[in-house]
């Protein structure tokens, strides 16, 4: 099946069976471009699949799943968060929330935070990605850490 055939099909059954496990619209359909990419990407594996509408489905769900297990990894490493996951089950907004308490550090600082806590890249790498001694970015994590909790 074409891409935009599938799409097509079954774009709106997706929308609605992933609102009902993110419970946001917004975040439903970025899932569904999502699931579209990845059923692009493996379009010819597909080729025979018995049900496209499963295989769809699966992979929404499955990708539902992962991205509430990377929120709560999240939310688990920077502490200054604590108790939010329990207050706002909204990725949106805790998306805004995270965005507004990152913006007070530099980029540099803001860079080595993200690529540690929602990238989940280990200091040796994300010190070799910024070309920095691997202490100095534990440092620069640390005190953005620090800076954001206030």
């Amino acid at each position: 099946m074409k891409l935009r055939e599938c799409y097509e099909t079954y774009h709106r059954d997706l929308i609605s069976v992933l609102f009902h496990y993110c419970g946001n619209t917004q975040e439903a359909e970025e899932m569904v471009q999502d699931v579209f990419i990845k059923y692009f990407e493996q379009q010819e594996q597909l080729e025979n699949h018995p049900n496209i509408k499963a295989w769809l489905m699966r992979a929404g769900i499955n990708l539902c799943f992962d991205r509430k297990r990377h929120w709560k990894v999240v939310l688990r490493h920077l502490h200054f968060l604590k108790g939010m996951e329990h207050a706002q089950s909204d990725p949106v907004e805790i998306a805004s929330t995270l965005q507004v308490a990152l913006n007070k550090l530099d980029s540099r600082t803001k860079m080595a935070v993200i690529l540690k806590y929602m990238e989940e890249y280990s200091y040796q790498e994300i010190s070799q990605m910024m070309s920095l001694p691997e202490g100095s970015v534990k440092s620069m994590v640390s005190r953005g850490l620090s800076k954001i909790e206030g």
